[in-house]
């Protein structure tokens, strides 16, 4: 949120500050805090340097109004509003905008998600080295990826679709196999006239599926096939409420795929992760 930076200048303090702000106001466990920031094999001090670090913490908090890492029995608590985190605000604003397109309100649902997706700068969890923070960036990027899923919805129900083309063009380049996506340019394509572009890209899609990760195409891209070939004009999309986290979109090879086409790796633009650090070194 809009506010001065406040310097964590230790690195093991500025990864101790995310595990708390990711856990706030719920008490996070003095070995669920050993876990994410030494793995498996923690120093023989290291509850006297979980202690240090929440104490340089205490420090570095005491500007901040309504911000204060409480001890309990169990480990500390890091009591704050929600409404100074950005990642709390924006879980709140996906909520709403995925449940006013569920009720068919997509100009409610297109102006929260809009609101919740602006909310993202640079990478998530950026600069912070500890062992939480992979599966924690992976939480983080699959509410991303629905979120931004049901933002196009909306937008394509409101008729935005020659300005989606570019948009989804650009993640499909990063993303080639998040099927919801290519499914959602078919459709704006389609609506634009493009009909034959939406065939190619339908093509595209196919192709990588098979020769990539050896599968047919999902519910999402077939049905925007369907109606691409259909004699009607396409109706508009309100969004499908089943969406799941990426790993629905993104396919699994069949167990006779060679191992090598298992796993597919795409670079990642810095504008898709939140920003979970609260300042530079």
């Amino acid at each position: 949120m809009p506010g001065a930076p406040i310097p964590i200048p230790s690195g093991r303090a500025r990864a101790l500050l995310a595990l708390l702000l990711l856990n706030a106001n719920t008490v996070v466990s003095t070995e669920r805090i050993v876990d994410g920031m030494w793995g498996e094999r923690p120093p023989a001090t290291v509850r006297t340097q979980v202690h240090v670090r929440v104490s340089a913490l205490r420090r570095f908090l005491a500007g901040i109004d309504d911000a204060t890492i409480h001890t309990h029995p169990a480990g500390y608590r890091l009591t704050i509003d929600p409404g100074r985190i950005d990642l709390a605000t924006f879980l709140l604003l996906a909520r709403k905008g995925g449940q006013a397109l569920a009720d068919n309100r997509p100009h409610e649902a297109a102006r929260a998600l809009h609101h919740a997706l602006g909310l993202w700068q640079g990478d998530a969890l950026g600069g912070i080295n500890a062992p939480f923070v992979t599966a924690a960036v992976v939480q983080l990027e699959e509410r991303w990826l629905i979120a931004l899923a049901n933002r196009i919805d909306a937008d394509l129900a409101l008729g935005r679709h020659q300005e989606l083309v570019p948009e989804l063009r650009a993640l499909l380049l990063h993303r080639p196999m998040l099927e919801i996506a290519r499914a959602q340019l078919i459709t704006a394509l389609h609506r634009a006239g493009r009909r034959a572009d939406a065939l190619v890209v339908y093509r595209e899609g196919t192709r990588l599926l098979r020769d990539e990760l050896g599968v047919d195409p999902g519910h999402a891209l077939t049905q925007a096939y369907r109606q691409l070939i259909a004699p009607t004009h396409p109706t508009t999309r309100r969004g499908d409420r089943s969406l799941a986290p990426p790993g629905w979109s993104v396919r699994r090879p069949r167990p006779d795929r060679p191992a090598s086409t298992r796993a597919v790796t795409q670079p990642k633009p810095t504008w898709w992760r939140v920003n979970c650090a609260t300042s530079e070194e």
